[in-house]
């Protein structure tokens, strides 16, 4: 009994150790070799893991194909782990980031993450982080679209995600300003904005 209590609880360090090293490596193909052997060595690692993983995905300054290889392990990993709880909120919403932030390279992923944030918002419709995800794909969806009245729908439905947003975090800055920039994309005056800028 407690040979299996030291088992269980040495398996969390030994995952961080991994973690650690991952996050120090200084190749791609490093980093993901020491997340590999972390999240197989414990579950307490996969948030740490996803965080790192959604981080250097929406970074500008990782090359094109480990961008893609580190993309795609995420996306296994954050589908695996919403197989076992499809109601969890915050894999959702990395799932939706990580869409987002790759739709550069295949623009289908934007409705993917918008279908995925709707789930999310329909889960959880307190939760603010949601709709500024929701707020914020929608608006990168927005500048993608091929007609004017698509866009326009688009960015409605961006200044509603927002004040969406807003309503559930009114003492966010955050929550106004980008309530604020995308009415003054709809409107084509960005007064408010400046207003609220100034204050």
């Amino acid at each position: 009994s407690l040979g299996i209590t030291f088992v269980l609880n040495v398996r969390p360090v030994v995952a961080n150790v991994y973690v650690r090293k991952g996050e120090l490596s200084t190749t791609a193909a490093e980093q993901a070799a020491y997340y590999r052997i972390a999240w197989d060595v414990s579950k307490a690692s996969h948030d740490a893991i996803i965080r790192d993983f959604l981080r250097t995905v929406g970074s500008l300054a990782v090359s094109e194909p480990t961008l893609l290889s580190h993309a795609e392990q995420l996306r296994v990993w954050l589908t695996d782990e919403l197989r076992r709880n499809p109601l969890d909120v915050k894999k959702l919403m990395m799932l939706a980031r990580l869409y987002r932030n790759t739709a550069v390279f295949d623009q289908a992923r934007l409705q993917l993450a918008i279908s995925i944030t709707e789930i999310a918002a329909r889960l959880s419709p307190r939760d603010p982080q949601t709709y500024e995800v929701q707020g914020l794909i929608y608006a990168d969806a927005a500048q993608l679209a091929t007609s004017p009245e698509e866009r326009m729908r688009l960015l409605l439905r961006s200044r509603d995600a927002f004040a969406q947003m807003q309503g559930l975090a009114p003492d966010i800055p955050e929550s106004r300003l980008l309530y604020l920039a995308a009415d003054g994309i709809l409107k084509g005056s960005f007064s408010d904005l400046n207003q609220f800028l100034d204050e």
